[in-house]
């Protein structure tokens, strides 16, 4: 019974990565449209990379209407499944406001769990909330270990940050 059990979970992982997949395709082909529906389909099985796209979707309203509080919700539910590049777009929303509350000690919450969970994005952004003390003390050394670990990942941008702390 065990392994129909796995054999059915296997299979259900597998057609959710096929969906998202699809997604991608109809992407690329300018169907953006169909790629939101089938981010959409996949969400609700609780993919979290689908959520995450379709929320990128509806946070910059390419193809669809602009909703940040759908976007919000599914960039939460993504991140709260464990997709860390999620979490560091939900703080983004929070940091600006832009289209939710503004709630800058959430977004750097955010940030930290995104930076903690490898993503390189999320440790920039972390830097810059200390770097300019946004709702933080400036704290120039948390900013130049945060600008650190991501430059040091490849995040560009971070090593720019960096930069302008030595001079």
């Amino acid at each position: 019974m065990k392994i129909f059990t796995l054999l059915g979970f296997l299979f259900t992982i597998n057609l959710l990565a096929s969906v998202v997949d699809e997604g991608f395709v109809a992407y690329n082909r300018g169907d953006i449209q169909k790629a939101e529906s089938l981010y959409t389909q996949a969400c609700e099985s609780n993919n979290t990379n689908a959520c995450f796209y379709s929320a990128y979707l509806h946070d910059t309203g390419e193809g669809v209407p602009q909703n940040k509080l759908k976007a919000e919700r599914l960039y939460t539910k993504a991140c709260d499944g464990g997709f860390v590049r999620a979490c560091s777009y939900l703080g983004l929303l929070y940091d600006t406001g832009d289209g939710v509350t503004q709630d800058k000690e959430r977004a750097r919450s955010l940030f930290k769990k995104s930076c903690d969970g490898g993503n390189l994005g999320g440790c920039w952004s972390l830097g810059v909330v200390y770097d300019k003390g946004d709702h933080v003390e400036i704290n120039k050394e948390r900013a130049k270990s945060y600008y650190s670990k991501a430059c040091d990942g490849g995040f560009t941008g971070s090593c720019t940050s960096l930069g302008h702390l030595y001079n």
